[in-house]
C-alpha cells in the first residue's frame, strides 16, 4: 500500500528532562521516519529544568537540523 503524504502534517512534541545523552538519537531516528509519513514535520523539545547539559544538546540539535525547535 502506498502512502500519499502531500497533505499531512505533524509536529512531535517531547519532554526532556535529563535527556542529554538521549535526545540527539532519538531526534535521528524521528528524522529518519517522519519524511516517509509526513510532508511536513517539526520536533518541538521542551527542556523540564534538566540538572545535565540537556538544553546544550537541544540548542546544537536546533542548530544542524530546521526541523527542530527548542
Amino acid at each position: 500500500m502506498e502512502i500519499n503524504n502531500n497533505f499531512k502534517e505533524a509536529s512531535v512534541v517531547i519532554p526532556v528532562y535529563n535527556g542529554a545523552e538521549t535526545i540527539e538519537q532519538l531526534c535521528t531516528r524521528l528524522g529518519d521516519v517522519l519524511p516517509t509519513l509526513f510532508s511536513k514535520f517539526e520536533i518541538i523539545l521542551v527542556e523540564d529544568y534538566s540538572k545535565d547539559s540537556s538544553w546544550s544538546v537541544i540548542t546544537q540539535l536546533c542548530k544542524t537540523h530546521p526541523y527542530i525547535h527548542g
